[in-house]
């Protein structure tokens, strides 16, 4: 998940920062099982302690931060070229022992994923809207019905 443009406009004012977590975190409330990894610029100046200390007001997010993407990363020498900021989630995931096939991403910026089927794009002017929102839970039961498939 990205920050700026998702949970709060882009260029929102100091006060405005995270405006939208509380409306995540409803969203979030009754999905268990879902982890979120933050891909955003924040997470180059900030350890993933403190990005976690940032959702303290929403315990419900709080407690699903589970790692940070490492954004100045390199990319690999060989292999599929990809969007820098879909290589490192599948690093992230790759590193963290999790499945290459059932995640998602939040974004304003569709040219940092070239799988748009795992990104919810987001209007950065607004950051998260309810209908965001209601299609973010759609595409996390999607990926739980195909994960009970396989």
């Amino acid at each position: 998940m990205d920050f700026d443009g998702v949970l709060h406009p882009l260029g929102a004012p100091r006060d405005w920062l995270f405006d939208k977590a509380g409306m995540l975190a409803a969203a979030l409330r009754d999905l268990e099982g879902v982890e979120i990894v933050v891909s955003s610029g924040w997470a180059g100046y900030h350890s993933l302690d403190e990005v976690r200390a940032m959702f303290q007001p929403w315990p419900a997010l709080h407690e699903r931060v589970v790692g940070r993407t490492e954004p100045w990363a390199r990319p690999p020498a060989h292999g599929v070229v990809m969007p820098d900021r879909e290589r490192q989630c599948r690093d992230w995931l790759r590193a963290n022992g999790r499945s290459a096939w059932h995640w998602l991403a939040i974004d304003n910026q569709r040219q940092h994923f070239a799988a748009r089927e795992r990104l919810l794009l987001v209007d950065g002017r607004q950051g998260l809207q309810a209908r965001n929102l209601y299609r973010l839970v759609e595409m996390i039961h999607a990926l739980r019905r195909e994960e009970a498939r396989s």
